[in-house]
């Protein structure tokens, strides 16, 4: 089957730790006042495929710029930007810069600052010049401890940003730093950095959901229109569990995701249930509420 499915190609997995025959998205998600929605998705080609389609080839980083660049933000309003070390590049930084919109992301430990003006590997420099009295302890709320060093100035191509190196619990003396944030916004405490990249977990908890309760990488359709208009339905119920979720806990209640797809399947069940007796009590024939039910007899 998936050997005429149209746009799979090899893509590498970090989940799997290998490449695997599969279609590629890249996602944007919005986040606001404790709510996420899938806000736009693009599919991602590799180079191979455009050529042979004679189509303009855009890495992933294109298709961030393109996302992020037709967010509709209000002036009034303080967007971050959050991404993984894939997207931390001089490219979406620019284009967050244009829209007034502030990075805060993972950035990988072979990036070179500049302390004191001269170049270095953040892991070297961490590995050789780093000790535990030039960390701060950083307790996050529901996250833990972090042992944290911070540095501001320029991050390979990126100029002018607060660089976070941390240590998650404990320091181990001469080792790398276990996550490094980069932050563009000067004005953010070490702590609400921290705080507010955690947010972006609300992305990993999603796909999580898409996978294990609406199927999102169960489809059988040959048609990259087809699979399109899918991802488009996938990604419009996921908006609508969120909208859910939403309104059944303005009594207080804490839910998540899995919590509304599940009382909707029971209250669903449910109405089948009262139907069934319904129409048992007029002593309807069981062919008709089977049939009525799309049912097998």
């Amino acid at each position: 089957m998936t050997k005429k499915m149209e746009a799979l190609s090899f893509q590498y997995s970090h989940e799997e730790g290998k490449s695997v025959w599969c279609h590629n998205l890249v996602t944007t998600h919005v986040v606001s006042d404790g709510q996420s929605y899938v806000f736009d998705f693009r599919p991602y080609y590799q180079s191979e495929y455009c050529k042979a389609r004679r189509i303009p080839f855009k890495s992933k980083n294109d298709l961030a710029v393109e996302m992020i660049d037709a967010f509709p933000a209000n002036d009034d309003e303080r967007v971050y930007v959050l991404m993984d070390s894939w997207y931390t590049s001089e490219k979406v930084g620019n284009v967050c810069n244009r829209k007034g919109f502030h990075v805060i992301a993972t950035i990988k430990t072979n990036r070179l600052i500049c302390p004191s003006g001269i170049p270095i590997k953040i892991n070297d420099f961490a590995e050789q010049y780093i000790r535990k009295s030039d960390l701060r302890s950083v307790t996050v709320e529901g996250q833990g401890v972090y042992w944290v060093y911070t540095y501001e100035g320029p991050v390979s191509e990126i100029e002018n940003v607060r660089l976070l190196l941390s240590w998650k619990d404990d320091y181990t003396a001469s080792s790398k730093p276990q996550v490094c944030l980069l932050c563009t916004d000067s004005s953010l405490d070490l702590v609400t950095i921290q705080r507010y990249y955690h947010i972006r977990w609300n992305i990993e908890t999603g796909y999580r959901y898409f996978k294990e309760l609406l199927g999102f990488d169960q489809y059988q359709l040959l048609s990259f229109t087809g699979i399109q208009r899918f991802w488009a339905v996938q990604f419009l119920t996921q908006n609508f569990l969120e909208f859910q979720r939403q309104d059944w806990m303005s009594d207080g209640t804490d839910l998540t995701l899995g919590d509304v797809v599940r009382r909707i399947r029971e209250e669903f069940f449910g109405q089948i249930v009262v139907y069934v007796y319904q129409q048992a009590l007029e002593k309807k024939p069981l062919i008709d509420i089977l049939r009525h039910l799309k049912l097998p007899a």
